[in-house]
């Protein structure tokens, strides 16, 4: 939520929770997004009973009333889980982002195809000293002790 607040999300901006899941703090933190945005779009592979939710394959492309229509694309540590190339999946999402508007893509490493995203990026991607891991994650889950928490915050120009 603190990114989205840096970034100046407002409770008007146009939100899609890619990715969103089923379960822990995946269902936290749509509970959290729809409590402070007004229009959060939630989606995953599979269908879900619980309200505000669609199916959408993040390997496929995107509907074309999804293209450009978002302020903010999140999809919250889920990339790494795609049997897919991850620079697709990054661009499938990206393309669904506003010009001037926002992706924000956490994800778990090891898993991310990391080597990929820095040869998009053309840089090596740093890790900081103090990683967030699951013991020391804002919703705390020690059996993600061992795993590191990377993140992107990309702009569409």
């Amino acid at each position: 939520m603190n990114t989205l607040r840096d970034l100046n999300c407002s409770q008007s901006s146009r939100i899609h929770n890619s990715c969103w899941g089923f379960q822990g703090c995946h269902v936290e933190f749509k509970t959290e997004l729809e409590s402070n945005y007004l229009n959060v779009l939630n989606s995953d592979l599979r269908p879900s009973p619980i309200a505000n939710t669609t199916v959408y394959d993040v390997s496929r492309p995107c509907p074309a009333e999804w293209e450009g229509a978002f302020d903010f694309v999140i999809n919250v540590s889920t990339i790494e889980e795609i049997p897919h190339p991850h620079i697709q999946v990054f661009e499938n999402l990206l393309k669904m982002a506003k010009i001037g508007g926002y992706l924000v893509v956490t994800f778990d490493f090891p898993g991310i195809q990391l080597d990929m995203f820095e040869t998009l990026f053309g840089r090596k991607i740093e890790w900081t000293p103090n990683p967030v891991t699951g013991s020391s994650s804002p919703i705390r889950e020690d059996h993600w002790s061992n795993l590191k928490v990377g993140y992107f915050v990309i702009q569409r120009l």
